[in-house]
């Protein structure tokens, strides 16, 4: 071994001439080093020891500066290193890098056989490792045949390949630390299972004393058990004397029945409530004597009856909704229990029931049954007037004070102080924006019944599909979706006044619903057969002409001539410009504070332009543009917006001027090309106007207003 490392120098070296470089040192290792080593390992047990020793006798062994040991931590692919540098223990950045040093050679591709691997300390990968004076790395794997422990690792301070004789040493260290680390885990997993071998005799031997323990108690309740047994027998017949006693003592009623039905026994209370004699019932099937027929005089076959069940189920079962026919063939309601008798074997042998006569206990369920329903029809019915009320409550009118002084409109309002203490009906005529909902309210705050709510419903707002169940109500399981019982606004409105807005929009279908409803003062709810009652006052309005509708077949001339009892027409605005000056300064009071601005001056021009347009959404386009102006006003001044100019249109000779439909279909298109035909939102022709956007598209489809494919008005 010696001479062969003596061969392996480089040619040309000779003894005692000038200082020999590192390579000249290392030419010749002594081998016997390494047998040392290899020695030395088997006085180790733990890993951790072993990978200490291996990195300092590394720097000695190969006469380096670095050495190290990677090890792989059990059943994870991460390595923890421990080595010297300098004879002195690792410090935590170094170890990151060398930690990198391995990742490295795992994504490098390896060549075919190469297990050593020699690495460059560049400084641009491995800076503080370069720092610390190391040019080369040497890396060995740590494995055996069937396991991989790590790498050991050299490192030296020249950036030359290291000598075949270094690398050969460090193969050599790194196959005695694979064995000594192959032994240190074979020593280990020796122990591990030994360890779990002596505890599971441990366990064994302690069942096999548990279980001997058991079974010596169980002798000993055995024979206790059998003492016992033969003082219950003796006691058994005691027993069923004392029974017997009870039986025939007891207040309800109690029988046996063997597992044909046959009655064995009866105690004088069973026999006492059904007018037989206990004689008369034993032996005797008793379903066909005292079960025969159900509360509704329906046959009951002994197959249904709960009694015969507890023989099939060996259950208990307990009824209280059936009857019991006596002697003289009345009946009487009972509640009886049906218990099944099993032998010590868990054989059934027949049925014990006990049952007592509960007529008054029905009887007072059923008034306080009938006093619930009518409690929770008065709780359903206070509830939806609340919510309603809630919500009227929200509206931001003013229903005290009308803002008029024109004489058209005190002569409406001398109408509404005559008719409102009357239950006649009211129809309300008048354009749209003109305050019809208004004077339905002063209508109902002047009349007796103003104690009840004002109920209103949109007839044009509200799906065809769903106005005849929200005016009528309906029955649970009427239609999909009809989960519960739902009261309709009739219904709702009852011993109050109901506001029928825009009636003139209601189906054909519902309004002769709505005329017996106007005649006979009854209706059905959807799904329902019960007829329901009612005192309503009915105020209706619109903004047709229903005459008109009659003729044409869209509305019942007979339906018109009973809303029409007492009509009232309201006065479009144009026709009382006197009262836009009004209506400017209490909109503006209104708005200010909710915009968080302030308007003291209305310069006269505006109020001129104001008084000049002829308003064609009347009161509610005043409205809407107040507000308009108000969020865009820049100071205390109002002025009026482009967009006002673009609706105000110059008057019209007299002998141009069209009916009032004409006007109001030439306004309609007018500002549906404006907004480029868009009906809703902001910037649609609905908030233009100051109207409903269903509203709109009625008076579209009534006008006959219809948009093209290029965008122009087609004719319908």
């Amino acid at each position: 071994m010696a001479r062969s490392l003596e061969n392996s120098a480089p040619q040309g070296m000779q003894t005692g001439t000038a200082p020999k470089t590192q390579a000249q040192k290392l030419t010749r290792i002594d081998p016997y080093s390494l047998l040392g080593i290899g020695a030395a390992l088997a006085l180790y047990d733990s890993g951790e020891d072993v990978a200490q020793f291996i990195a300092s006798a590394v720097t000695a062994a190969l006469r380096v500066k670095f050495g190290a040991v990677a090890l792989r931590e059990a059943g994870d692919d991460k390595l923890r290193v421990l080595g010297q540098l300098s004879n002195s223990p690792l410090q935590r950045s170094l170890v990151k890098e060398i930690e990198k040093v391995f990742t490295t050679i795992k994504n490098a591709k390896a060549g075919p056989g190469e297990i050593i691997r020699e690495i460059e300390v560049k400084k641009d990968l491995f800076p503080k490792l370069h720092t610390k004076g190391l040019g080369r790395l040497l890396l060995v794997p740590l494995r055996t045949l069937d396991r991989d422990f790590g790498f050991v690792l050299a490192g030296k301070t020249s950036c030359e390949p290291y000598l075949p004789v270094q690398t050969a040493s460090l193969d050599t260290l790194a196959s005695q630390t694979s064995m000594a680390l192959h032994r240190i885990q074979l020593n280990q997993e020796r122990k591990r299972t030994e360890q779990a071998l002596q505890k599971a005799r441990d366990e064994l031997e302690h069942r096999v004393g548990e279980r001997t323990a058991e079974l010596a108690k169980a002798n000993s309740m055995l024979k206790a058990e059998i003492t016992e047994r033969k003082r219950a027998a003796e006691s058994l017949e005691q027993l069923r004397r004392h029974n017997e006693l009870i039986l025939n003592s007891a207040g309800e009623g109690i029988y046996g029945l063997d597992l044909r039905g046959h009655t064995t026994f009866a105690n004088p209370a069973s026999a006492r409530m059904l007018g037989w004699t206990a004689e008369e019932l034993i032996g005797k099937p008793q379903h066909a004597i005292i079960h025969h027929t159900r509360p509704d005089g329906k046959p009951y076959p002994r197959e249904e009856c709960p009694i015969y069940a507890a023989f099939k189920d060996g259950a208990v079962h307990r009824v209280d909704t059936e009857v019991f026919w006596r002697k003289d063939g009345s009946s009487f309601p009972v509640e009886y229990i049906s218990t099944p008798i099993r032998d010590d074997k868990n054989n059934l042998l027949g049925a014990v029931v006990t049952f007592r006569d509960i007529t008054k206990r029905k009887q007072a369920e059923k008034a306080l049954h009938d006093a619930l329903r009518e409690v929770e029809q008065l709780k359903d019915r206070l509830q939806t007037e609340n919510v309603y009320l809630q919500e009227e409550i929200k509206l931001e009118h003013n229903f005290d004070e009308i803002i008029s002084t024109s004489k058209s409109f005190k002569k409406v309002l001398r109408n509404v102080e005559q008719v409102a203490v009357t239950d006649a009906t009211v129809l309300i005529l008048g354009e749209t924006g003109t305050g019809k909902e208004l004077i339905a309210r002063a209508l109902h705050t002047t009349s007796l019944r103003k104690e009840r709510p004002l109920v209103k419903v949109n007839c044009a707002a509200l799906p065809e599909n769903l106005i005849e169940s929200e005016l009528f109500g309906h029955e649970k399981g009427a239609f999909t979706g009809a989960f519960f019982r739902k009261q309709g606004r009739f219904e709702l409105a009852d011993r109050g006044t109901i506001f029928l807005d825009e009636i003139g929009d209601l189906p054909l279908d519902l309004q002769a619903k709505l005329l017996r409803v106007l005649q006979e003062g009854e209706f059905e709810r959807v799904g329902g057969t019960q007829t329901i009652k009612i005192d309503v006052r009915v105020i209706a309005a619109t903004n047709r002409n229903l005459e008109e509708s009659t003729r044409s077949g869209a509305f019942r001339e007979d339906l018109f001539y009973r809303l029409n009892v007492f009509p009232i027409t309201l006065p479009p605005l144009r026709e009382r410009p006197e009262d836009i000056p009004l209506l400017v300064n209490h909109f503006i009071k209104k708005y200010e504070g909710k915009l968080g601005k302030k308007i003291s001056q209305v310069p006269q021009k505006v109020m001129k332009t104001l008084q000049a347009y002829h308003f064609p959404g009347n009161v509610r386009e005043v409205e809407n543009i107040i507000e308009r102006a108000i969020i865009l006003a820049r100071d205390e001044t109002l002025q009026l917006d482009e967009s006002f100019e673009l609706l105000e249109s110059p008057a019209a000779p007299a002998e141009n001027v069209g009916t009032l439909a004409e006007i109001e279909r030439s306004h309609i298109v007018s500002v549906l090309q404006e907004t480029n035909w868009r009906i809703e939102g902001t910037k649609g022709a609905a908030l233009r106007l100051g109207i409903n956007p269903n509203t709109l598209r009625s008076r579209m489809q009534k006008l006959g207003i219809k948009r093209s494919a290029t965008g122009t008005i087609s004719e319908l």
